[in-house]
């Protein structure tokens, strides 16, 4: 077996093509990782887009580029802007208020924190659905001062905004996963 010499120009370092691959192994599932992580509300999204730069200024230009670093953050920081924009969406739908959205918003960032500490990662998750939920009806009730029925119809509606904004940047980060492997050994 033939080994090819390249060198990383940034650093450097002579690494061989075993190690590359290593590295680029390692890297890959650091963002696999990440991106399942979305889903506990962690922006996962971003290691990917990290790993792009790394790859992008320790490189040869053959993997990742510049241009290809865009890209990447691109997707991200549409996956985060569609995550923001549809859950509120879905809260304004069925008749949320401006206090039902930041509800919405506390509750998914609290409900996460305090879902992992009750049940690690799956309780990150019900978490974030749960406070979602429960403040978004909360807010809504005692500041907005609407029924109970009004307030749970507003609970719903930012319940299902957040579902489907967590299945977007789940599937963001599957394409960047795939693009990531797409450049790495495919390309």
């Amino acid at each position: 077996m033939k080994i090819k010499k390249t060198l990383f120009p940034t650093s450097g370092i002579m690494m061989d093509t075993m190690n590359n691959l290593a590295v680029e192994v390692l890297f890959f599932v650091v963002s696999a990782i990440s991106v399942l992580l979305v889903v506990f509300g962690i922006p996962g999204n971003f290691v990917p887009v990290i790993i792009a730069l790394i790859a992008t200024l320790a490189g040869d230009g053959r993997s990742f580029n510049w241009f290809w670093f865009a890209v990447f953050l691109f997707i991200a920081v549409s996956g985060e802007m569609v995550d923001l924009i549809v859950g509120l969406i879905g809260a304004r739908k069925y008749g949320s208020s401006r206090a039902g959205m930041i509800g919405a918003v506390i509750g998914g960032f609290a409900g996460g924190i305090l879902g992992t500490m009750a049940f690690p990662l799956i309780g990150s998750l019900v978490g974030v659905f749960v406070g979602c939920f429960f403040l978004t009806f909360l807010f809504e009730l005692l500041y907005s001062e609407k029924s109970v029925d009004e307030s749970r119809h507003a609970g719903f509606g930012a319940l299902i905004g957040r579902v489907i904004a967590s299945c977007y940047k789940l599937t963001v980060g599957f394409v960047l996963l795939v693009l990531m492997a797409w450049h790495f050994w495919f390309r």
